[in-house]
């Protein structure tokens, strides 16, 4: 009689894998009844609250990066603002990316006690943030003590500025290349997304709300005030740093494309500052640069010149009437405004903002150190309907106000450190992407800095955590090499 032939790559269950096995089964029914059971106790809603927070904290454990895209998608203003709820705890007023900043630094300190190998990280940065921090706080009893502002008022400002301790959690829990790339590409995504929304709203017109109302202004064309854009104009950045190194052509002309749609999309805005500043930061760029990559790079940039002007060509060929087609038209008409008017008269921007300097320079001699907190007013309204006394364009003298002598000196010392530590360390890293990574957001934060003495992009908004993930990743991404030496 022949003998069964039982194939070589099969294997009866040992005794510790059948074991295994039905300890898992085991696990999996106990869950699926206390599932059940929870179901039933306490209602479906606080069942699946149950189970976000254990996912949420698994997440948070395995893949911080996932949690802190979670934090830059309320900030880019993707999701609704409903969605970022409010709770009231004990110490003040806290919104859900608050708690989910909580939870990202107290993951961070107690990793750094209870496991062995994991140090936390120490960077020139590290100082000055804490310290400026320490600062907010201060601002809030500034408000409250000395000039009578509601607690919860004076905290929503201060809340805005400690986004920057997202800092801390980036440099010590992104610590993989793998995490750093998550990390970029999520931002690529939110950038590329929120720009293709802002393209097809214009598009399709506003009775088609792919993006928010709250976010436009009523003009002669709709100008967008989209937080997102913040990431809109880190991702082109990024992509044109990316063509400093040499690049297989389909690349090339996949980031010719996606400049062109983040370009476009970030026309809707009509922002003269971010262009000029820019220009300034591009100036940089072509003096960090050897010469072989400046070549190389400045041949790109023709080139992608040539195929933008060739696109919008044909598109405007194809469907003259497309509105989108207007904002970049618009943006140049702005800047030949801006040269053919007086900058003083009644009907422009320009007149107001030096007012606010002069009030603000009051307030500021008389508290020079200490400035006058948070949601504090500062002048008189300048309209009937202007309820914007306690802000100021001009973010360098914001920041004098609110956080008082220390807070600025603090503030410049951080984007001292970190634009000399990014433009000695971004050439140093082997990895080519990571390297123009870095350069690029290096480049934004020079220019926000520009931008800010008529823009506080750096201080005035939640979407300034994008900042403090970009100051994360580049000090994360020159701790690789630290790390493996």
């Amino acid at each position: 009689m022949n003998k069964i032939q039982v194939p070589h790559d099969y294997r009866l269950l040992s005794l510790p894998d059948l074991i295994s096995s039905r300890r898992d089964f085991l696990v999996a029914a106990l869950s699926g009844l206390l599932l059940g059971l929870l179901f039933f106790w306490i209602g479906p809603i606080l069942t699946l609250a149950i189970l976000t927070v254990l996912v949420f904290v698994f997440v948070i454990f395995k893949a911080p990066e996932f949690v802190i895209l979670i934090m830059l998608v309320f900030a880019s203003g993707l999701l609704p603002q409903n969605w970022n709820r409010s709770f009231d705890l004990f110490v003040g007023h806290f919104q859900l990316t608050d708690l989910i900043l909580v939870a990202l630094l107290c993951l961070t300190i107690f990793r750094a006690i209870t496991e062995r190998d994991f140090k936390l990280r120490k960077t020139p940065l590290n100082l000055p943030i804490a310290l400026f921090s320490g600062v907010v706080f201060l601002g809030i009893g500034t408000a409250v003590v000395k000039h009578g502002v509601k607690f919860s008022y004076a905290t929503y400002e201060a809340r805005i500025l400690l986004y920057y301790t997202l800092f801390f959690a980036v440099i010590n829990l992104i610590r993989t290349r793998q995490q750093i790339y998550r990390l970029i590409y999520g931002i690529f995504a939110i950038g590329i997304f929120i720009a293709l929304t802002l393209i097809l709203q214009v598009m399709l017109g506003f009775s088609f709300p792919s993006v928010f109302e709250t976010y436009f202004k009523s003009d002669l064309l709709a100008r967008a005030y989209h937080p997102g854009l913040i990431a809109v104009y880190m991702t082109i950045m990024a992509l044109i740093c990316l063509l400093v190194f040499p690049r297989p052509l389909s690349q090339v002309v996949m980031i010719w494309i996606a400049l062109f749609v983040l370009g476009l999309g970030n026309s809707v805005s009509l922002g003269r500052n971010i262009v000029i500043s820019t220009l300034f930061s591009l100036f940089l760029l072509l003096f960090l640069l050897n010469e072989s990559q400046r070549k190389h790079w400045l041949q790109n940039i023709l080139a992608l010149a040539l195929f933008a002007i060739a696109v919008f060509s044909l598109l405007k060929m194809i469907t003259p009437t497309a509105a989108i087609l207007d904002y970049p038209e618009a943006l140049v008409e702005r800047f030949t405004h801006f040269f053919e008017t007086d900058a003083l008269s009644p009907d422009e921007t320009v007149l107001w903002r030096v007012e606010e300097i002069g009030f603000a320079w009051e307030k500021i001699e008389a508290s020079p150190i200490l400035g006058i907190g948070f949601r504090t007013y500062y002048r008189p309204p300048f309209s009937e309907t202007d309820t914007l006394q306690s802000f100021i364009h001009n973010g360098y003298l914001w920041l004098w106000l609110k956080t008082g002598f220390f807070g600025l000196v603090l503030f410049l010392w951080i984007m001292a450190i970190f634009l000399v530590r990014g433009i000695r360390g971004w050439s140093k890293n082997p990895d080519r992407f990571l390297s123009a990574t870095s350069l690029s957001f290096v480049l934004v934060i020079l220019a926000m800095l520009i931008s800010d003495f008529v823009a506080p992009l750096l201080v005035s908004d939640f979407n300034l955590a994008f900042f403090a993930t970009g100051m994360g990743i580049v000090e994360s991404i020159a701790a690789l090499k630290q790390d493996s030496g």
